[in-house]
């Protein structure tokens, strides 16, 4: 339901402040399924990425326990209906509503990218901050890279299809890890 209210949220904002919340403002997308290919393949670098940091790295396995003790009992059902409300919600609200808002009044993408970050990072800070900042600090520049996606490709779509495919391989691992003896 949180992420159903963040797309009509943006839905909604969307249309009070004359935003289109799918294409960046004067920059219609022309190719919706090449901006969704270039949206998988950034998901697949990225997690591509967060599973060799959790390879190498203490401070992510422990923060992939962490996330699993928050989310408790997931199943794949679930982990996909979440991948991809959450996928859908928050692109729409931060990259189509947000950064595309901040970019049409303040006229610079770097503004929009950075200040959209940061907003992105600030709702992924988790229920304990200290515990949950490399999460954070991951999510806020995750928000900027998914920001440059947004721009380089003119349309949500491929920020959706990387923050679905990002959410929904995650959540995956964590579902094998909690069924492992």
């Amino acid at each position: 339901m949180f992420y159903a209210g963040m797309a009509l949220l943006a839905v909604g904002l969307g249309w009070a402040f004359d935003i289109n919340i799918i294409e960046r403002e004067g920059y219609p997308t022309k190719n919706l399924l090449a901006s969704a290919g270039y949206g998988i393949l950034f998901g697949l670098v990225i997690v591509t990425i967060s599973h060799g940091l959790d390879r190498y790295f203490d401070w992510a396995r422990r923060l992939n326990v962490d996330l699993a003790g928050m989310l408790g009992k997931i199943t794949w059902g679930r982990a996909f209906g979440l991948a991809v409300l959450s996928g859908i919600g928050e692109e729409l609200l931060f990259r189509g509503f947000f950064q595309n808002g901040i970019e049409v009044w303040t006229g610079s993408v770097v503004v929009s990218i950075a200040i959209a970050g940061l907003v992105f990072g600030a709702v992924h800070i988790g229920p304990n901050p200290r515990r949950f900042a490399a999460w954070t600090i991951m999510a806020v520049v995750l928000g900027w890279m998914i920001g440059v996606l947004y721009v380089w490709t003119g349309s949500v779509v491929a920020p959706i299809a990387a923050h679905f495919l990002i959410n929904f391989l995650n959540l995956s691992t964590l579902i094998r890890r909690a069924s492992e003896p």
